[in-house]
């Protein structure tokens, strides 16, 4: 799996997500078998947040 989204490549959240829809977000790790620990610019500062791989796709 860190082969496909190794640290620092930058992801596209699914617009379906009720929060971060659509933003960008940076891998930070892959946390598990379907989850990815990531890092999303917002206005307000730096949200970090596990994903799961229904939730993100490479941008």
């Amino acid at each position: 799996m860190q082969e496909e989204l190794p640290k620092d490549v930058t992801i596209r959240i699914a617009p379906e997500h009720r929060l971060v829809g659509g933003m960008l977000a940076t891998v930070l790790d892959v946390t598990g078998r379907n989850t990815v620990k990531a890092v999303v610019e917002m206005l307000g500062g730096l949200l970090h947040a596990i994903f799961r791989l229904n939730s993100a796709f490479i941008g």
